[in-house]
C-alpha cells in the first residue's frame, strides 16, 4: 500500500511540475508571437553566420571551462534541470548544442556581428550519444526547436548584457 500512494505522489507532483513547463513555455510562445508582429527577423544559428577560430576545435579550453562555470547554472535552470531534446531528467550532460565543436562549435558563439549566443544545451546522456557530431537541424525535431530558440532566447540575452554588447534579437 506504502509503494502504491508513493507511486500516485510522484506521478502527482511530475504532472504538476509538467504543468508548470508547460505554462512558462507558453509564456515564452507570446513573447515571440508579440516580436514576431513587431517584424524583428530571427536569429540564425547557421555555422557561416560566426567567427570560428583553429582554436574553437580544442576541448577543454579555459574560455569553455570559464564560459560552463559562469552559465551553467542559468542554462540549467532555464531549461528546468531537463534534457533540451527529450526532457529527461535524468544523466544531464552539456553539449555543444546547435553548432558541433567537430565544426569549431564553442559553447559561447560570436557573431559576424560582434554579439555572442549561447551554444551551450543540455541533453542526456542518451540524447547527448544519439546527437554526436549532427548539426541541431539535423537533430531536434521543428517542435522541439521552437521551445530551445525560445530559452536560448534569454540566455543570450544575458550573456550580451553581461559582455555589455547589444544583442539585437
Amino acid at each position: 500500500m506504502e509503494r502504491s500512494s508513493s507511486v500516485i505522489k510522484f506521478s502527482q507532483e511530475f504532472e504538476e511540475q509538467f504543468e508548470r513547463l508547460t505554462s512558462k513555455i507558453k509564456e515564452m510562445e507570446d513573447v515571440l508571437s508579440e516580436m514576431a508582429e513587431l517584424g524583428k527577423p530571427a536569429l540564425s544559428y547557421e555555422r557561416k553566420n560566426y567567427i570560428i577560430a583553429s582554436r574553437d576545435y580544442i576541448r577543454g579550453t579555459k574560455k569553455e571551462l570559464d564560459y560552463v562555470r559562469k552559465y551553467k547554472a542559468l542554462i540549467l535552470r532555464l531549461f528546468q534541470h531537463r534534457c533540451a531534446a527529450c526532457l529527461s531528467d535524468q544523466m544531464i550532460e552539456l553539449d555543444h548544442g546547435f553548432v558541433p565543436k567537430s565544426r569549431g562549435g564553442c559553447f559561447r558563439l560570436q557573431h559576424f556581428s560582434g554579439f555572442s549566443v549561447n551554444n551551450l544545451l543540455p541533453l542526456c546522456e542518451r540524447c547527448n550519444r544519439q546527437k554526436q557530431d549532427k548539426d541541431y537541424k539535423e537533430f531536434f525535431s521543428k517542435a522541439r526547436l521552437e521551445v530551445i530558440f525560445k530559452v536560448n532566447h534569454g540566455i543570450n540575452l544575458q550573456i550580451n548584457k553581461d559582455d555589455g554588447t547589444r544583442f539585437p534579437f
